[in-house]
């Protein structure tokens, strides 16, 4: 379903990155998600609060685990332990390295023990991870299947209906927003953002980017159904923009952040 929103653009728009903060990063996947094309300023700065908060949390719990492991720096492989729960979110990270073919970059030697590797496959690349993340052994196995993702499904069908009402140069903006991500800024952006001093290795990066994506698609999506249902109770529009009273509703109302304080733990 993702395909018919990137009618019309060529590749090389695809592929720059027109901000150089973040939180106009964040601003351009709200809008990718759903919300209105120029997002209260409010609800960005509370969604990039949110999505810098999950990820240092994260990076936190991966630093912890790489020392009891005897490493001294984060590996691919601690961060991937750290949401050995989500099963759902890791198909969908591995399937989206499958259509990126992001997974090409990664620096597999310090996960296999080996200096230099030829990758036959992306099945071949994956397979590297196991020694070191034997929770992946079903997602990977399943990695060619097809999988309902009840969730995504929907955020998508919602997605599409929205593009429909956009006008050609509005659309053109959208498709482009599609395409923005994280992990195409600045490194030293991103490093301080993130509260680092050393710069991390690109697969953290791209796992980093990938996470605070969905973090934001999700926090749209709940917030959108709170204004939905806001609108409904009031039996008035309340305007194009998700306001960022619905976020923080969206975020009280989440079960998984009411039960750790996280979305991805």
């Amino acid at each position: 379903m993702d395909e018919i929103i990137y009618d019309h653009l060529s590749d090389d728009v695809y592929d720059r990155n027109e901000f150089n903060s973040v939180e106009s990063t964040i601003s351009m996947i709200m809008f990718s998600n759903g919300d209105h094309h120029s997002p209260e300023q409010d609800a960005v700065a509370f969604v990039t609060s949110l999505a810098n908060t999950e990820l240092r949390n994260l990076l936190n719990v991966a630093g912890q685990r790489a020392s009891e492991e005897g490493r001294r720096k984060v590996e691919l492989c601690d961060v991937l332990w750290c949401l050995r729960k989500k099963t759902v979110l890791l198909s969908r990270f591995f399937r989206y390295l499958k259509e990126k073919e992001e997974i090409f970059s990664f620096d597999f030697g310090s996960l296999a023990g080996v200096d230099q590797i030829k990758l036959a496959s992306f099945k071949d690349a994956l397979s590297l991870l196991l020694p070191d993340c034997v929770h992946l052994d079903l997602v990977l196995k399943g990695i060619d299947e097809p999988v309902e993702d009840v969730e995504k499904n929907q955020r998508m069908e919602r997605i599409v209906e929205y593009i429909r009402t956009l006008d050609s140069e509005t659309y053109i903006e959208f498709s482009r927003a599609r395409r923005t991500c994280l992990y195409k800024l600045p490194n030293s952006v991103l490093m301080e953002w993130l509260g680092q001093t050393d710069p991390l290795k690109m697969e953290i990066i791209i796992v980093f980017s990938f996470l605070a994506s969905e973090v934001v698609a999700e926090m749209v999506e709940n917030a959108f159904k709170c204004k939905v249902e806001e609108e409904a109770v009031s039996s008035k529009s309340i305007g194009p923009q998700i306001g960022v009273v619905f976020y923080k509703m969206a975020l009280r109302r989440h079960r998984g952040h009411l039960e750790t304080g996280y979305l991805l733990q």
